[in-house]
């Protein structure tokens, strides 16, 4: 699941986490801090060893610290954690080889992906409706200042999938994305 790393963190912070265009400092380092305590998960429980559920409850962790504080979509989140631990335990009995756990993630994180949007955009479909009906109001009572709606904020769409590759030097993590 570590090819998933990067594209989880994108995936929280664009998603589930709600971060906008305008707030990209707190967004690069919510991501940051989640790439850096995936990278320390992934040296502290090597899936190499076939430490599968160790790395994935730490990933877990690290979700249940940076994202899950933050989310408008909390069930989603914990739902994922659910299918990701649930996916982990079953590669480390051997009862799921781990490209079929990965497609079954992927699979996952795009229904989980679809189900956030779809509650983000009628969200958003419900603040307009509300500002209507107060534009509304305003003009019935032959008011001139009708307030000014807000822009509307466009989902972003998620950044092609990259792969983040660290390596623990003594004191020292370097991790390089590609």
């Amino acid at each position: 699941m570590r090819a998933m790393s990067a594209f989880l963190a994108l995936l929280c912070c664009s998603m589930l986490l709600g971060c906008s265009a305008n707030d990209r400092e707190a967004q690069n380092r919510a991501l940051e801090n989640i790439r850096l305590a995936e990278a320390d998960c992934n040296s502290r429980f090597p899936l190499e060893d076939r430490k599968f559920v160790d790395n994935t409850e730490c990933k877990n962790d690290v979700i249940r610290r940076f994202a899950l504080p933050n989310s408008p979509h909390p069930d989603l989140l914990n739902w994922l954690m659910a299918s990701q631990s649930a996916l982990a335990v079953r590669v480390q009995r051997g009862d799921l080889s781990y490209e079929d756990a990965l497609l079954q993630h992927a699979q996952m994180v795009s229904y989980i992906t679809a189900e956030a949007n779809n509650r983000n955009a009628a969200q958003r479909a419900r603040e307009i409706a509300a500002w209507s009906h107060v534009s509304a109001g305003f003009a019935a009572l032959g008011g001139n200042s009708t307030p000014q709606m807000q822009p509307m904020q466009p989902i972003q769409p998620l950044p092609r999938m990259t792969q983040t590759r660290c390596q623990r030097f003594g004191q020292t993590i370097n991790c390089t994305t590609y």
